[in-house]
């Protein structure tokens, strides 16, 4: 999946964490910050530990900092 293939928010949680890098894995994509939040909130009931972030990937295709 590419960043032109998905259309709003989507759901990235933590997948490694080292000194240099941190490499987040896309779970899912929503059109609404909402369905974002939701989603979260249901993931983390399976896996409490890990930290996941709904993010506007609008923002990226448009470029802004």
């Amino acid at each position: 999946m590419t960043v032109n293939e998905i259309g709003g928010m989507v759901l990235a949680c933590m997948g490694t964490l080292t000194p240099v890098e941190i490499n987040l894995e896309i779970w899912s994509t929503h059109k609404y910050l909402s369905a974002c939040h939701v989603a979260a909130a249901e993931r983390g009931f399976d896996y409490p530990d890990q930290q996941c972030f709904c993010v506007d990937v609008r923002d990226i295709l448009r470029g802004e900092k």
